[in-house]
């Protein structure tokens, strides 16, 4: 169904209307989502054959078009899931250390406390295999990410990352699609297989939003079949490994002098 701009659904609406004040359609429901259909109306009975042909041909016109500026209404999606993602089909768990999925695009970090600039640090994305978490990142890098905190430091094991709009640090994070909502994750099929994986932090209902986290450990099998990864770092991974050597408050493990995100982009994007 094609989409109509709001001027076009304002205008049919209103000729819909006028057909109606004037007797030439009478008054009818609007189409619901799941019983939107073009529907014969009966026509009042008219003076003249050729007044009857007329009548005939608004009723026509103004169902079809009534018809179709409600579906269009009710079915409409957001903005969120208007774009198309693309995604490969993964049957099988994907191990990078073994084959490693295309890279489509490589976003940079850079790190500092108020007293220490940590250095930067660049991850490229598996965008045909998770495209829209690709995409999502991608956007957030290129605004959102900037001032967010390094809210939980794991030596050796993992650092998260990427809290935007959260008070109090990792409690919360937004994504980049509609009014910041969560999205579902889209594969859990790429493994943990090298350091340096990057990966989504899941809400507390199993969605993704912001946050994600980069795993520092030579094995990375704990987080397999539980959370979203979908790229590496490729460039800067000496960044991270001194500031994991960052003092840390337990048992959150949250860095005692706050590490922020200054400054975050896109390097390259390639064709998905």
């Amino acid at each position: 169904m094609p989409s109509i701009p709001q001027p076009g659904l304002f205008l049919l609406v209103l000729l819909g209307t006028s057909l109606v004040v004037q007797g030439f359609l009478p008054p009818t429901s609007v189409p619901t989502r799941e019983t939107t259909k073009l529907t014969a109306l009966r026509a009042t009975p008219a003076s003249t054959p050729e007044h009857d042909d007329r009548r005939s041909w608004f009723q026509q016109v103004a169902v079809s078009m009534l018809a179709l500026s409600a579906t269009n209404t009710f079915l409409r999606p957001s903005s969120a899931s208007a774009t198309r993602f693309d995604q490969e089909t993964v049957l099988d768990p994907i191990y990078p250390n073994v084959t490693e999925p295309a890279f489509t695009s490589t976003c940079f970090l850079e790190f500092a406390s108020e007293n220490t600039k940590f250095g930067r640090v660049e991850v490229s994305l598996y965008g045909k295999v998770c495209p829209k978490t690709a995409a999502n990142f991608e956007a957030l890098c290129r605004e959102g990410y900037k001032g967010s905190n390094v809210y939980r430091v794991l030596k050796d094991f993992s650092i998260q990352m990427g809290d935007i709009g959260s008070k109090k640090r990792g409690v919360m994070g937004r994504s980049s699609f509609e009014g910041g909502a969560p999205f579902a994750k889209e594969t859990m099929q790429v493994q943990h297989s090298l350091e340096g994986m990057l990966s989504m932090v899941n809400d507390r209902e199993g969605k993704v939003d912001s946050r994600f986290f980069i795993n520092l450990g030579k094995d990375g099998s704990w987080a397999d079949g539980r959370y979203v990864a979908f790229g590496r770092v490729t460039r800067g991974l000496e960044v991270l490994k001194e500031l994991e050597k960052v003092e840390v408050k337990p048992p959150s493990n949250v860095p005692a002098t706050p590490i922020k995100i200054v400054e975050a982009g896109v390097l390259e994007t390639r064709t998905r």
